[in-house]
């Protein structure tokens, strides 16, 4: 949820987790001057501005100190994958046994600590229903990031390159899903498959594949 000066411009950048994020912050910040991105140590703990929903940024910022807002959203199936690859990866991780779980055990247990605790691994597993704000532009992580940054040029004049490089890409894993899981990803995420016009069903993913249709 930094806030980039770009030029005279104030822009927004909304950070879903799991949706490119991390390369269009390494991006907006190259060019220009982001603020309010780094942890703050306060009396009750530390707060971590990033993945902040929409509840939080309406207490944090006044409407007029923002000229423009964006988020990208993703297909809620695509954005668990790559989280599960994503936490996958390390050897030693802090819910070490997460690592020896496929991904039908990992979720329900991930959308159950999700239900009982909102801000779950900084917000990984919350609805992308409740990012947006601000009358921010939405764009679909599916649709390419140049499209984003053609928006941020011509909103504040400048000449970004479009293509941002990846960063903190998921390594690759096969990932098989279990249709049971796949209603449960469409009850919990009910509310971005409607709002974002995403289909249930497991989107064409290298490596994965829908068990027990």
């Amino acid at each position: 949820m930094p806030l980039y000066r770009i030029g005279s411009t104030k822009v927004l950048f909304i950070h879903i987790p799991k949706t490119a994020g991390m390369a269009l912050d390494a991006h907006l910040s190259a060019h220009g001057t982001a603020v309010f991105k780094d942890p703050i140590t306060t009396y009750t703990g530390v707060f971590r501005p990033r993945h902040r929903p929409a509840a939080v940024l309406e207490q944090i910022y006044l409407p007029e100190t923002i000229d423009y807002a964006f988020t990208v959203v993703r297909h809620p199936v695509a954005r668990l994958v790559s989280g599960y690859r994503y936490q996958r990866r390390h050897r030693h991780l802090q819910l070490s046994r997460l690592r020896f779980l496929g991904f039908d055990a990992w979720l329900r247990y991930c959308l159950w600590r999700a239900q009982a605790e909102v801000d779950y691994r900084d917000g990984h597993f919350r609805p992308q229903v409740e990012y947006p704000c601000f009358g921010c532009d939405v764009f679909r992580y599916e649709d390419g990031l140049a499209a984003v940054m053609e928006r941020v040029n011509r909103v504040t004049g400048a000449a970004l390159p479009q293509h941002p490089p990846a960063r903190n890409i998921s390594p690759f894993r096969p990932v098989t899903i279990a249709k049971s899981s796949l209603d449960l990803i469409a009850r919990f995420y009910a509310a971005d498959f409607e709002r974002f016009g995403y289909t249930v069903a497991v989107p064409p993913i290298k490596g994965v594949t829908l068990r027990g249709a």
